[in-house]
């Protein structure tokens, strides 16, 4: 029976200073194959009238605050294993060809387009395809995220690191690191 999974609150600048030290991935506790750089931002609620986002001044006031209140942790030398690195080479690569493909085709049908001397349904998938796979190409991109992969993101405050359902090998790790 393997030890239960725990959530870990982690000062930011201690965990910053010790990041190089861990060698296990805090999601399934096996050995680091892969180092990765990043930085965790926090989630700080906006205050404001959501009904009002069809504003642009509105709206424009709402992003500013949130670009004030939110704080940003920067990690180097993070560990993946295998399986983690796959998952984020997965995403980014899956997300890159449906983003750009999508372009290529809504160009190709424009280009077509272009050069008829009519209209033509035939052209309808060709672009209607590429429109879906430029909307849908921010799935695998999130999917392949770190702060989903490693489950972490950094608290309102910008104090603390949270993470979510901890490996035990990595919990032990960073709790020795760090003392």
């Amino acid at each position: 029976m393997s030890a239960a999974r725990e959530d870990l609150v982690i000062p930011a600048p201690r965990l910053a200073a010790v990041t190089g030290g861990l060698n296990h991935c805090v999601r399934h506790g096996e050995p680091a194959v892969k180092r990765v750089r990043f930085a965790l931002q926090s989630r700080p609620q906006v205050t404001g009238n959501r009904a009002n986002l069809g504003n642009v001044l509105a709206t424009a006031g709402r992003v500013a605050e949130h670009a004030g209140a939110a704080r940003v942790t920067r990690l180097t030398d993070w560990p993946l294993c295998r399986r983690c690195a796959r998952t984020r080479g997965w995403g980014l690569g899956v997300a890159s060809v449906m983003f750009f493909g999508g372009v290529l085709a809504v160009l190709a049908a424009f280009g077509i387009r272009a050069t008829m001397d009519g209209p033509s349904l035939a052209l309808a998938p060709l672009l209607l395809g590429g429109f879906v796979a430029v909307v849908a190409a921010p799935w695998p991109f999130v999917l392949g995220s770190i702060p989903r992969i490693i489950q972490a993101r950094t608290s309102t405050d910008g104090g603390s690191v949270l993470i979510t359902a901890a490996h035990p090998a990595f919990a032990a790790e960073i709790r020795a690191l760090l003392g």
